[in-house]
């Protein structure tokens, strides 16, 4: 009760606030992408607890690796990534 009465209070704060609302419909829209992909999302497509979890880093892999593509993003000399523009 303490510990949920602590994180409400902080949650009070404005610059937690406007972080929270800067970050959230960013990570939630990722999510929801990877949910509604045709082989994965909301379905196990195997059994295990580890194949689930491989299965679901390999999906989200593709769905990376997908956005790079989308963004013509290519490896730089210093061991980074960089988007054309």
């Amino acid at each position: 009760e303490a510990a949920l009465t602590r994180a409400r209070n902080s949650q009070r704060d404005p610059v937690w606030r406007d972080d929270y609302r800067a970050t959230r419909p960013k990570v939630e829209r990722k999510f929801a992408h990877l949910m509604r992909r045709k082989h994965g999302g909301r379905r196990a497509r195997v059994r295990g607890l580890l194949r689930v979890g491989n299965d679901f880093s390999l999906l989200a892999g593709a769905a990376n690796l997908a956005r790079m593509a989308k963004l013509q993003a290519r490896s730089n000399p210093c061991g980074g990534w960089e988007v054309a523009m």
